[in-house]
């Protein structure tokens, strides 16, 4: 039977080529869009594991960008136990690069990152900005330089030793760092410099960065701060933050999947009606087969085996469109991460959809009167 049911989708070549055409679009766009979702979840979970520490900024601010506090708080961090460093920060969208305005042939992920070197250079780890590729790390009392990553080094022909206006201010460029996301691409300076292009006076900061001695302790810690300082402040642990990104992403991630099927349901309808056509047309071969013992159960599994069919061969084929799909969305500046969860959903979503498309004709067959059917009734 099974190989029956096989053989019957190569007599209407045509209505079986469109009947899998639906499903390889589905299933590609599947791949293709919720793999866009799944790049950029793991690529903030990737800079959030960087951190290992604990994000305090201005309590009810979502971005570090919108975030100001008193820098007196650091005494009061650096007391709280289990912190191991404190870094003051200020965080800048540049207004513009080289003169022109910000956006203008720049990516918008760009943004400015000063920090206290003399506290930045006692961490473990260099948070937010990767290994230096070329030229060196900056130090304290470094003002007047800056760091770059090396995609805008090589998207903007910026060197060691040549000169970038941020914001009306002259940096020479003292290193190039292998930037750890796309979706950061920091300009690193002295939290003095950041402070002189920034409307943000003596004794203020964006937010600060702690480093703990043990990161296991995250989450307590951070509540030690949020008690301890009242009112002022959130404090992030890693933790939190990548639970929270996961819960945001992973609704965009639904969301995704759904606008994504609406074109597999289209297909399914299409399947359907390719499958009740093919009835209609094989009512006297059925009507025969009925005759001759076939069962109604018979009939339903063959037609519901070749609408199986339908569905699997269009979630192979789709998932191959689906990883060329996703390669070619990487020249978009995108980075897609087709993982073997996604596949396997994208598969299941087109088996599911041949299956189920397959019912009522499969019904409707199996309803057919055998003498009727015979006679072309």
């Amino acid at each position: 039977m099974i190989k029956l049911s096989f053989l019957n989708l190569f007599r209407r070549k045509s209505r079986t080529f469109l009947g899998v055409v639906g499903i390889v679009i589905g299933v590609m766009a599947i791949i293709a869009i919720v793999s866009v979702v799944d790049g950029v979840y793991k690529e903030i979970n990737d800079i959030v594991a960087s951190y290992q520490g604990i994000m305090v900024m201005e309590k009810n601010t979502i971005d570090q960008t919108l975030s100001e506090l008193d820098a007196s708080l650091q005494n009061d961090l650096e007391s709280v136990r289990g912190v191991r460093t404190v870094v003051k920060e200020i965080w800048l969208l540049p207004k513009t690069i080289d003169g022109k305005a910000s956006g203008e042939n720049f990516s918008i992920s760009q943004i400015i990152y000063g920090a206290d070197l003399t506290a930045y250079t006692k961490l473990n780890n260099n948070i937010i900005i990767g290994e230096i590729y070329r030229g060196e790390m900056l130090r304290p009392g470094d003002t007047g330089y800056v760091l770059i990553s090396k995609k805008f080094s090589e998207d903007h022909s910026k060197f060691l030793g040549t000169t970038l206006k941020l914001d009306g201010k002259n940096f020479r460029v003292k290193g190039i760092y292998e930037a750890e996301s796309s979706l950061y691409d920091a300009f690193f300076m002295s939290i003095e410099d950041a402070r002189e292009i920034s409307a943000f006076g003596s004794g203020k900061v964006s937010d600060f960065f702690v480093e703990l001695r043990n990161p296991d302790q995250d989450k307590e810690i951070a509540k030690v701060i949020e008690f301890k300082l009242g009112d002022e402040v959130d404090a992030f642990s890693t933790s939190e933050m990548s639970e929270m990104v996961g819960g945001l992403l992973g609704s965009f991630r639904l969301v995704a999947f759904f606008v994504a099927a609406i074109s597999g349901f289209v297909a399914g309808v299409g399947i359907i009606n390719t499958m009740l056509m093919s009835v209609m047309e094989r009512s006297k071969e059925i009507g025969t087969l009925k005759a001759t013992g076939w069962t109604d159960w018979n009939i339903i599994k063959m037609i519901l085996y070749e609408s199986f069919f339908i569905g699997l061969i269009g979630g192979i084929v789709g998932i191959a469109f689906g990883f060329f799909a996703a390669e070619a969305l990487k020249s978009f500046g995108l980075n897609p991460f087709v993982s073997f969860e996604l596949v396997l959903q994208a598969f299941a979503f087109a088996l599911a959809v041949g299956i189920i498309a397959g019912v009522y004709p499969a019904k409707r067959a199996a309803g057919l009167d055998p003498i009727e059917a015979m006679r072309g009734v």
